[in-house]
């Protein structure tokens, strides 16, 4: 809708273009670049962006068709242009400070065009919800809490936006997921308590001695007919022998016991060792990890527009943190200490933390929770989303006025499989959605992939709030500045030259396109300012030992005076000076046999394999208005030619301007890079 305005000493209003016909004694006929207005005393022809007075009244026809702009409020608000003022307008019209809203009520700053409420000037009112407010053409709804603003363009400046400390920046963010960690827990060396050898098997042999050494002994001493000193004494010494035997073998028993129950004390000791270390390790891991998650999340909601991805951050969910890899072991084995010691670390490993989940397509999930948090989900998915899909609402709801006016979110709007849909109703389930998010209390009777407790995000300030509608100006020598380091110890040759509706930096390879550059284009559509910027973009990436250049100016140094200081340049030809350019040309043929001669001394066929053992450094031509150059000098194209041909391995390059790019016809094709503005 196109407005007209029309002023009075104390009075104004608007019509849509489109319906109007007449107002008073005025009568209106639009034609094909404005609107025609008059009345029985005058004519007059209005165009957009124009206006026109016409007995005491002023009639002002905007350009272009308005917008609605959704701008939250809080307490006490001033207007006008100042950086200072919380609603900064940059638009004509504008008062440095216009006017302020306290507890309700509007003052006028005693503005130059005045403060208009509901039609009527004002210095003080007392507003009520929906009040029109209009000053020097911006047309404000109010109500409590918001405003809404009703403009051509987008009225706010960035360049006093005073962002939050703990927001992060797309440019210099390093954001990775967590990974869940990973335990191997070993398998307990399994061994039987140590039981005492049996008392028979300790002392069995010293019996079964003493035994055979009386029967041998009695055998002995019959059969050879010994006496009984010397039986007693065999018997004796049987006996001796048994003891010792049986005082061994009672030692040997008790011993083995002591061994065995202290070997396996220290294996008991050894895996409670094991299993503290990795309890230790894993209870680190895991506070760690939650402190990372919740870096992670900080970062993602709070960095402005950096998810490129089609994902949709809702909550956290209970998950395992870790991934546990052990042996069964048999049943027999099941209550042995050990192995229930092991049992209970990894079922502490296994307790849950919070993990964030991301929605995906065809995925739904269900939030316990309310409206409001369906709200603060929509406005950090603005936040920090750059697909920014649309959310529609199937139903009204509280607080929908604080979302409404939004381009992308709809209340009662069919649904598609590109809209993230947001329901509240657990019986009824939308048949097209990228995604699904069901808020409620009760649990839907529908499938879900996600059941959703908490959510770390949180509602936006008033600063962010703001931030949202702020107009996406990317500036390119900002953004080139935060690409990296410009000058390296190499020459450059591939030059940024612009930013593509993407926002990214295009640049230009001269070592790939072609060593020379040829800007074409209608008198007065940049040509000398495309030459400027791609001149100083040179400088700024290369040293004058790697760059030098001349500029040949054909606006008596106009176009080149701002770069004669700069160390690259070797000097600077004007049409002021014609012996200048016989000048010039000289000792051009001289820089071409003396580049000839220090190649062929060294042995090599270009530039780039002469730097890699001595340096030398690029020459940059630039002539602006080259049809002037022809005209007046035709007798050095025959040089200029020579030049084009031999410049690539000779490292000079020529820089053309002209408004007729097909009477250069003696570059080839492939030895330039073609760079037009063309006229529309």
């Amino acid at each position: 809708m196109i407005k007209l305005w029309i002023y009075t000493q104390n009075h104004c209003e608007w019509q849509d273009v489109d319906a109007l016909s007449s107002y008073q004694d005025f009568n209106f006929e639009q034609y094909k670049y404005g609107l025609c207005i008059f009345n029985s005393h005058s004519k007059k022809y209005l165009r957009g962006n124009e206006s026109c007075l016409i007995n005491d009244t002023l009639f002002y026809l905007e350009e272009k068709e308005s917008i609605l702009c959704h701008f939250p409020i809080q307490g006490n608000i001033t207007v006008g242009r100042s950086p200072s003022c919380d609603i900064q307008l940059c638009a004509k019209g504008v008062s440095r400070y216009h006017f302020m809203i306290e507890n309700g009520v509007l003052k006028d700053f005693e503005s130059l065009n005045g403060t208009y409420v509901n039609s009527k000037k004002v210095s003080s009112y007392k507003l009520s919800v929906q009040d029109e407010i209009v000053f020097a053409n911006i047309r404000m709804l109010y109500f409590e809490t918001y405003i809404a603003l009703d403009m051509v363009d987008n009225p706010y400046d960035t360049m006093h936006i005073h962002r939050d400390e703990t927001t992060y920046f797309a440019t210099n963010l390093k954001l990775e997921m967590p990974s869940i960690k990973r335990y191997d827990v070993q398998m307990p060396q399994i061994v039987h308590l140590p039981v005492k050898q049996s008392l028979f098997s300790a002392v069995g042999p010293s019996f079964m001695i003493a035994g055979s050494g009386f029967i041998s002994s009695l055998l002995i001493g019959y059969l050879q007919k010994q006496t009984l000193q010397t039986i007693c004494t065999s018997l004796i010494s049987s006996i001796t022998m048994s003891l010792a035997f049986m005082v061994y073998g009672l030692y040997n028993r008790n011993y083995q016991y002591k061994l065995a129950l202290k070997e396996n004390q220290k294996s008991l000791a050894m895996y409670d060792t094991y299993l503290a270390e990795i309890s230790l390790k894993g209870h680190k891991e895991k506070i760690e990890l939650e402190k990372e998650v919740q870096e992670y999340l900080s970062k993602y909601i709070n960095t402005y527009k950096h998810e490129t991805k089609d994902s949709v951050y809702v909550g956290c969910i209970e998950a395992n943190w870790c991934e546990i890899s052990f042996r069964e072991v048999n049943y027999e084995y099941a209550f042995n200490d050990l192995v229930q010691k092991r049992n209970q670390l990894i079922q502490t490993l296994k307790q849950p933390i919070l993990w964030p989940v991301f929605l995906k397509q065809n995925q739904v999930c269900w939030i316990e929770g309310n409206v409001k948090d369906s709200i603060t989900l929509f406005e950090n998915y603005l936040w920090y989303s750059k697909s920014r899909r649309k959310w529609v609402w199937p139903q009204e709801f509280e607080h929908m006025e604080e979302i409404f006016l939004n381009p992308f979110c709809a209340i009662h709007e069919k649904t598609d499989e590109d809209t993230i849909v947001v329901s509240f109703d657990p019986k009824s389930m939308q048949d097209a959605y990228y995604c699904l998010i069901y808020v409620g209390k009760d649990e839907p009777s529908f499938h879900y992939d996600y059941h959703i407790q908490t959510m770390y995000a949180h509602e936006l300030s008033m600063k962010r709030k703001r931030y949202l509608l702020m107009p996406e100006v990317t500036d390119f020598y900002e953004q080139l500045i935060k690409e990296g380091v410009c000058r390296t110890d190499q020459y450059v040759m591939n030059i940024p030259v612009g930013m593509d509706e993407k926002k990214q930096i295009v640049y230009m390879d001269f070592q790939n396109y072609g060593p020379h550059g040829l800007v074409a284009g209608m008198t007065g559509f940049g040509k000398s300012e495309f030459i400027s910027f791609l001149l100083m973009m040179l400088i700024w990436h290369n040293t004058p030992n790697q760059f030098q250049y001349i500029l040949i100016d054909f606006k008596g140094g106009a176009f080149g005076q701002p770069f004669y200081e700069f160390a690259h340049c070797a000097g600077i030809v004007t049409n002021l000076d014609s012996q200048s350019m016989e000048r010039f040309f000289q000792s051009m043929n001289y820089e071409l046999e003396k580049r000839q001669r220090l190649f062929l001394k060294e042995k090599v066929s270009d530039i780039y394999d002469y730097n890699k053992v001595k340096s030398l450094s690029h020459l940059w031509i630039f002539v602006d208005e080259f049809a002037q150059l022809k005209m007046r000098y035709p007798q050095f194209m025959s040089q200029l030619q020579e030049i084009a041909r031999i410049g690539r391995s000779l490292g000079i390059h020529l820089v053309l301007s002209t408004q007729k790019p097909n009477r250069i016809h003696w570059i080839s094709a492939k030895d330039y890079s073609p760079m037009y503005f063309i006229s529309t």
